[in-house]
């Protein structure tokens, strides 16, 4: 028998967390149900991990499994920074219940974790009760068994190779002439630090950034005639 730790990250704000809270319960509940059903014990890190901080004092001493529970939107360091130093067998999984994005919150944090190239596995299932999904408890055995899921990637194939063309040519040549300017928008917005490249990366590519916090756009927008703001957006 083996002991599983559950965790729930969550949104830096109390009322997302609040307001979500029933359906994350619920989605605890039945995992809890699905873990006992192949006969080992969860325990439960109770109460939201709301800030990176709080996510390195919950998690960064945990060396047994540990599935997180996507509910709700969750910012991505409310996990990645407990876990990125550890090598525990870690399980994101989420209801795939419409109702609020827990799933849209594992994909942006299974894209973080990628990013940082620490490893975990996804699962998620629509049934209330798991127990009922034999294609979801099959996988959650494979996971407690042997800390990662193998999931089916046939269908996914490498870009086709670049062609060259005038359009192309043109391009690379005015990239050449003129470097671009990229504007990058509140590029950590929501805990994505996936969409977070940086000029190392980018300048290596003929491209230049300019980060943009989006408060000051605020400030800036008070400056700039309404008609130059209209014609921009037209």
């Amino acid at each position: 028998m083996a002991r599983i730790t559950l965790f729930m990250p969550g949104d830096y704000r109390p009322t997302p967390n609040q307001l979500a809270e029933p359906n994350v319960r619920t989605f605890i509940g039945a995992m809890e149900k699905a873990i006992r059903h192949l006969g080992h014990e969860p325990r439960l890190i109770d109460g939201f991990l709301t800030s990176p901080g709080e996510a390195i004092d919950a998690l960064s001493s945990v060396d047994e499994p540990m599935i997180g529970l996507y509910a709700h939107w969750v910012y991505g360091p409310h996990t990645t920074d407990g876990v990125v130093g550890s090598d525990a067998p870690l399980l994101l999984a989420s209801n795939f219940d419409g109702t609020w994005p827990g799933l849209v919150g594992l994909l942006n944090t299974g894209a973080c974790l990628t990013s940082l190239e620490r490893e975990h596995s996804r699962l998620w299932s629509k049934e209330p009760d798991l127990t009922s999904d034999p294609w979801f408890m099959e996988r959650l055995d494979a996971w407690i068994s042997t800390g990662s899921i193998d999931h089916d990637t046939s269908f996914i194939h490498d870009a086709p190779a670049p062609q060259t063309s005038k359009v192309v040519d043109k391009i690379m040549s005015d990239f050449k002439a003129r470097r671009p300017l990229v504007m990058m928008l509140g590029d950590t917005s929501m805990g994505m630090i996936n969409g977070y490249f940086g000029p190392r990366l980018l300048h290596r590519h003929g491209f230049t950034e300019h980060k943009i916090d989006q408060a000051w756009i605020i400030d800036r927008g008070r400056r700039i005639d309404e008609k130059r703001i209209d014609d921009a957006l037209a």
